[in-house]
């Protein structure tokens, strides 16, 4: 089994930090794991994040607490680590936010280095993130219908795809993280999007972060979504989210439970 998603940032960059993944990963019946870093944490990336700043003092105050790290130091680690041998397979990457405007640098960025793999995401709808608890629903949430969110959230997402830049699409459908959902049919979308990444050759992630971070009942994607994703024959790889050691493959044997059972055959 293999965890896709998990978040190294609470951790030294050093052996002993990995292990404490490792040691739960394979407590938890997992063969490989997926390590990646968020891009807003890197000071090299902050031309990325120019468009969100300005626009309210809560979003500026938490990118600029989030932005601490030189890539270099992510870089450094990965270089050594691959020196080691692990008793499970471990790949290292970056989860990237995608703004359609700043695909050049992303390709820049990406091309700097040989990451194992590069998993884009999308965080922000009209520049403000639809995800955090503190103030994404005063700017956003309470500013725009919940139909005119996910129409941008997705018209992102097929921009994301059609990029070309990344190996994977993370969290497809974490926009309903507050239990807010549209007023239209989301079907011809999921097709759409489905459809992309089948012909894109990119996977996507049953990611159940949503499931037990914010006591979502899907236990990562939709029951729609994840039959037509199937149907489509796109690539599902299970994912906890993680960002602390201890929830290294947290539901993951019951999201590929869930993927075996509504496999399309």
């Amino acid at each position: 089994m293999i965890d896709a998603h998990i978040h190294y940032e609470s951790q030294p960059y050093t052996k002993a930090g990995l292990m404490k993944f490792v040691d739960t990963a394979q407590k938890q019946g997992l063969d490989s794991i997926m390590i990646l870093e968020h891009t807003h944490r890197f000071l090299e990336w902050a031309p990325l994040y120019e468009q969100i700043l300005g626009i309210d003092t809560a979003q500026d105050n938490w990118y600029r607490k989030e932005k601490k790290i030189s890539i270099r130091d992510y870089q450094k680690f990965i270089t050594k680590m691959r020196q080691e041998i692990f008793p499970i397979t471990i790949r290292f990457g970056l989860e990237v936010c995608y703004f359609h405007e700043k695909e050049r640098f992303i390709e820049t960025m990406l091309h700097e280095f040989p990451y194992d793999f590069a998993v884009g995401s999308i965080h922000f709808v009209n520049h403000i993130a639809y995800d955090n608890a503190g103030f994404s629903k005063r700017l956003l949430w309470d500013q725009r219908s919940a139909d005119q969110i996910y129409q941008e959230y997705y018209h992102q997402m097929e921009q994301l795809i059609k990029s070309d830049l990344f190996q994977g699409l993370a969290h497809p459908d974490t926009i309903k993280m507050f239990h807010i959902l549209p007023d239209y049919d989301l079907n011809p979308t999921y097709h759409r999007i489905a459809k992309l990444l089948s012909e894109h050759n990119m996977y996507t992630e049953n990611n159940v972060g949503c499931y037990y971070r914010y006591h979502h009942e899907d236990l990562g994607l939709s029951d729609e979504f994840l039959t037509i994703l199937l149907a489509y024959h796109v690539r599902l790889l299970t994912a906890s989210d993680a960002h602390f050691p201890k929830y290294v493959g947290f539901y993951i044997n019951d999201a590929v439970k869930r993927i075996q059972k509504n496999a399309v055959i």
